[in-house]
């Protein structure tokens, strides 16, 4: 439900810059944050508390943002994006610990396709309660969310908490620094979905422009990003099979060329419908590459890494991710919302082209392909 703040700067400044720049705010940290608590999680445990910490903390910061001045709203939203990546890879490093190794691939698409769950309900959600009673209702409405995960949260088994490790977190921290760069796959699945969220950073800002654009109101861009989740969802199922037939960075980097062509043809739409139906085609690749990628992290990250690899991975993209919400203002204001989408579609190929570069040299013979 991001985008319920960013309707709510455009309601009450009518800047899209301050938009993306409130955006940005909440996802930048991350990149900070994000190896610094996945290595406290490998070496600390106590993963539901710390999870069930984040969930207050967002509420309390979109709370606030509902009552100060406009200029504050920008730090209340990077309060609100601070332990973010508890979430957005702590949660994915717990799958492998509770299932086989031969129940993997589908466990990670099943993981995947939450998130794809989510991604259509929240825009869906922040839009309708926006067009319905206003943008602070959609914010209220983000805060209650929140506050309601934790329940989910405190019924996680302890056995995911894990035991706490006698080390201090900065050797884990330096130690999976060195295995996310070291691993060519690895890297090269990271690099992929990393530069791909510049372009997904620029939608998440510029779809209610693009559905100005297309006739539609502001409100119905969260229509079409949740039509792009819905799509994923459909990809994600296909995933497991997919992984049987072609390597997990193959899959990456098909899947994230493939989100280049449909946002492309989403630049080039001619109505709302037709729009809703390219947003769809161009999740179904993205439910593929992210299922991919949840696989592979698990894969080639050994147990004691793999919360930081997890948070690490996902904070990087979350970075990346408000870099391109944070140039949605200019670009908005200059080329447009329609050449917007398709410059972002530009950068989608250029993403998956860097696979080759990224995943050399290659393993040594006699490891498995994944």
């Amino acid at each position: 439900m991001w985008l319920a703040p960013i309707l709510l700067v455009l309601d009450r400044t009518g800047s899209a810059s301050l938009g993306g720049l409130t955006a940005s705010a909440a996802l930048l940290p991350t990149l900070v944050t994000a190896p610094l608590l996945g290595a406290w999680l490998d070496v600390a445990g106590r993963r539901r508390y710390a999870i069930a910490g984040n969930q207050v903390l967002l509420a309390a910061a979109l709370t606030a943002m509902l009552a100060v001045p406009a200029p504050l709203m920008v730090p209340c939203a990077a309060l609100a994006g601070l332990t973010q990546p508890l979430v957005t890879g702590g949660f994915s490093s717990m799958v492998a610990s509770l299932v086989a190794p031969e129940r993997l691939p589908r466990a990670a698409a099943l993981d995947s396709m939450t998130y794809n769950v989510v991604n259509v309900a929240g825009p869906a959600l922040a839009g309708g309660a926006a067009a319905a009673a206003g943008a602070h209702a959609a914010v209220g409405l983000q805060v209650a969310l929140a506050l309601a995960g934790l329940a989910a949260v405190l019924s996680l088994p302890r056995a995911v908490d894990g035991e706490r490790a006698a080390e201090a977190p900065w050797p884990v921290l330096r130690a999976g620094a060195s295995h996310l760069l070291r691993t060519p796959d690895l890297r090269a699945v990271t690099l992929i979905t990393m530069l791909a969220q510049l372009p997904w950073g620029f939608m998440g800002v510029g779809a209610p422009a693009l559905a100005a654009a297309l006739g539609a109101g502001e409100e119905a861009g969260g229509l079409l990003l949740a039509a792009v989740a819905a799509g994923a969802l459909a990809g994600a199922a296909l995933a497991p099979a997919l992984q049987a037939r072609r390597g997990l960075l193959g899959l990456v980097a098909a899947g994230t060329f493939a989100q280049g062509l449909g946002l492309a043809l989403l630049a080039a739409a001619p109505s709302p419908p037709s729009a809703l139906a390219a947003a769809a085609l161009t999740g179904a690749p993205q439910g593929v590459a992210i299922a991919a990628l949840m696989t592979a992290r698990s894969r080639w990250s050994p147990p004691h890494l793999r919360a930081q690899v997890f948070t690490s991975a996902a904070g990087l993209r979350t970075g990346v991710y408000a870099a391109g919400a944070a140039l949605a203002g200019p670009v908005l204001a200059g080329p447009g919302a329609r050449l917007g989408t398709l410059l972002a579609g530009v950068a989608c190929v250029a993403a998956a082209l860097s696979a080759p570069r990224a995943s050399a040299p290659r393993r040594p013979a006699g490891t498995s392909a994944g």
